[in-house]
């Protein structure tokens, strides 16, 4: 049996789960408004206004090694967007906000420094907050149940490109969808998906037809996640890792330990391929026949 494709195999599996969560993004760089008036009727497209937008976005997600805050269904994010109307090209300034949220939401505030001043100017999440709101976040992550606030840290990042539409009958009535395209990064994964919201804004009445291009657009995109518009972005986030890293929590827990167990599995695995390599050309020029 030749073990050397089996082995190169082995020493690949560290790294399968990166590849098999870069899912495809064929039809999510699809235009959603040209997917949209595919299912538009000729004769009712008079009736129906699109508008359209894209917004560009980038969070940091912070939490304990121990992801105590998304166990109690809170977060702490910095975020950074901009709003792009592909209308006239136009976009708006940056904004940039750092959001605690726990029962209830609230933004604090930001400033980074130059210069070091105490061991918070290092820490990843308080050298990101200004100096005299530290001590009451600190205070206010303690109250919550997070007895040791510097054990915070940035457990994951991504970047996302949402397309939003949004549809106007004659009625006035409206229908909210989003296509947003999550590039993630944690530990040395890069990872891609898409999720797909649609959030009616109809009254008691409702509207066949949109939940019609409802029911075809989400027939459209199979294979991309369905979000009901209830989960903050850390959950929905959160949610893909779990499902294409079964680790994920050690990995977030453990860094450290991870890299060392998967730097030693590599360098073994390649020092018995190496090996055999050898072992191989020795007993290949001992069986050959001498003149």
């Amino acid at each position: 049996m030749n073990w050397v494709p089996l082995l190169i195999l082995l020493i690949m599996l560290p790294m399968t789960a990166q590849s098999d969560v870069a899912d495809s993004q064929n039809k999510t760089t699809d235009s959603l408004r040209a997917i949209l008036e595919q299912y538009i009727s000729p004769e009712s497209n008079t009736n129906i206004r699109i508008e359209t937008a894209l917004e560009k976005e980038y969070f940091i997600f912070f939490d304990t090694p121990e992801l105590a805050l998304l166990k109690k269904n809170a977060s702490l994010v910095y975020h950074a967007s901009v709003d792009l109307r592909p209308e006239t090209g136009k976009k708006n300034k940056i904004k940039k906000v750092l959001t605690y949220q726990n029962k209830q939401a609230y933004d604090i505030p930001t400033k980074q420094y130059d210069k070091v001043k105490s061991i918070m100017d290092k820490h990843p999440l308080f050298f990101l907050v200004k100096r005299r709101a530290r001590g009451d976040l600190e205070q206010q992550l303690k109250a919550d149940g997070i007895t040791q606030p510097l054990r915070i840290k940035t457990v994951f990042s991504s970047a996302k490109n949402t397309q939003k539409v949004q549809l106007y009958d004659s009625n006035k009535k409206t229908l909210t969808l989003s296509l947003a395209s999550y590039a993630v990064e944690v530990f040395n994964f890069n990872l891609h998906f898409s999720a797909l919201t649609v959030v009616p804004e109809l009254n008691k009445q409702e509207n066949k037809q949109f939940k019609k291009l409802t029911t075809q657009l989400q027939q459209h995109y199979k294979n991309v996640r369905k979000i009901n518009g209830g989960e903050s972005e850390y959950q929905i986030i959160y949610a893909y890792l779990q499902s294409k890293i079964g680790y994920i929590d050690y990995l977030i827990k453990y860094p450290e330990y991870v890299k060392l167990i998967m730097a030693m599995l590599i360098a073994g695995i390649g020092l018995v391929i190496i090996k055999l390599l050898f072992w191989r050309r020795v007993f290949s020029n001992r069986s050959a026949p001498s003149h």
